[in-house]
C-alpha cells in the first residue's frame, strides 16, 4: 500500500510540475473563461504541450505494441529505475519527431495532429 501511494504521489507532483513548466494559457487572454492568477504562464501553448503529452502516452503503448523491443536485447535496460527512464527518453525522442514533422514542418494545426496521429492509435487497440 504504501509503494502505491508513494507511485500516486509521484506521478501527481510529476504531472504539476509539467503544468506548471510547459504549460500557458495567454492565448485564452480576453476570453470570459480566462482567469490569469490560474494561468501557470509555462514556456509551451497549452494545446500543443496537451498533444505533446497525450503522444507521449501514444508512443509509450507503440513500444509495448512491440513487447519492449529493442530494449529487451539489453538485460542491464530490463531492470527497474532504468527501464522506466530509457523508456520515456525514447517516447519522447520519437514524439518529439513525430511532432515536429507533424506540427513544425507539415504546419498541421495541433488539434488536427491529434485526431490523426496519437488518437487513432489508442482507437485501433480498443476496437481491434
Amino acid at each position: 500500500m504504501a509503494t502505491g501511494f508513494g507511485v500516486l504521489l509521484t506521478s501527481e507532483i510529476g504531472c504539476y510540475v509539467v503544468y506548471k513548466i510547459c504549460f500557458n494559457f495567454g492565448f485564452l487572454r480576453g476570453a470570459p473563461v480566462y482567469v490569469a492568477a490560474l494561468d501557470p504562464q509555462g514556456l509551451f501553448n497549452a494545446w500543443k504541450a496537451l498533444v505533446f503529452c497525450v503522444t507521449i502516452v501514444a508512443a509509450m503503448f507503440l513500444i509495448v505494441d512491440f513487447d519492449l523491443w529493442p530494449l529487451t536485447m539489453f538485460p542491464k535496460v530490463m531492470r527497474q529505475p532504468v527501464l522506466g527512464i530509457v523508456w520515456s527518453i525514447i517516447a519522447v525522442v520519437l514524439v518529439g519527431i513525430a511532432f515536429f514533422l507533424g506540427v513544425g514542418v507539415a504546419g498541421m494545426d495541433p488539434m488536427t495532429f491529434l485526431v490523426r496521429v496519437p488518437v487513432p492509435s489508442f482507437l485501433d487497440r480498443l476496437l481491434f
